[in-house]
């Protein structure tokens, strides 16, 4: 989210100005129905830009993880072409060349080239953490900080808001992926739904 946070408050103050121009002009009826437009705009601008929305795990987390845990499962065999994890997670393998780039330059995936060439795991499953990966693809997981404006006469308001919520997700989020492992993951996947997804594939 941090990459493109000057371009969602350049957007929003944009939509800002042009909602406060066209306010003046407009009746009241007509001022509700610019201020939920310009809402969804700027809620499709955050969408479009951020990684987490709403606490909510990306696509590109999503599939990060999917990969690196069936990369896991199956890189101590064999070296895994992009390909190969594509087609098994059905996943784009052009989203994907673009997932491992920045999982490679974050030292979680190494590749080795040549006809026989693929991917591996540049270290330990049981040494990558959720956190490490969503770090990779993701950015800052955690919700913003709440913003106090200087005007704001009940700043404790906030205050409170940000230490008995944002801080206590925050917090709580951090413990699960800093414990989860792609060790872990991939353990709970072998102990409960390998076996069903195998015969499937069968």
């Amino acid at each position: 989210f941090k990459q493109n946070e000057h371009t969602i408050i350049k957007l929003c103050k944009k939509f800002a100005r042009i909602y406060e121009n066209e306010k003046q002009h407009s009746t009241p009826t007509d001022s509700d129905v610019l201020s939920e437009f310009f809402v969804q705009k700027i809620t499709r601008v955050h969408k479009k830009y951020g990684g987490f929305v709403d606490m909510k795990l990306s696509k590109r987390g999503r599939y990060a993880l999917r990969a690196l845990v069936y990369l896991s499962l199956n890189s101590d065999k064999e070296k895994m072409t992009l390909s190969k994890i594509a087609k098994e997670n059905d996943i784009s393998t052009k989203y994907l060349e673009q997932i491992f780039s920045n999982l490679k330059r974050s030292g979680i995936v190494k590749s080795v080239a040549g006809i026989n060439g693929g991917y591996l795991l540049a270290r330990p499953s049981t040494d990558i953490s959720v956190e490490d990966v969503l770090n990779a693809v993701e950015g800052d997981y955690k919700i913003e900080d709440e913003e106090i404006s200087e005007n704001c006469m009940v700043k404790g308001i906030s205050k409170a808001l940000q230490r008995l919520v944002i801080d206590r997700i925050n917090e709580e989020t951090g413990k699960v992926i800093k414990n989860v492992t792609l060790r872990k993951l991939a353990d709970e996947y072998s102990n409960t739904d390998r076996d069903a997804d195998e015969m499937y594939y069968i």
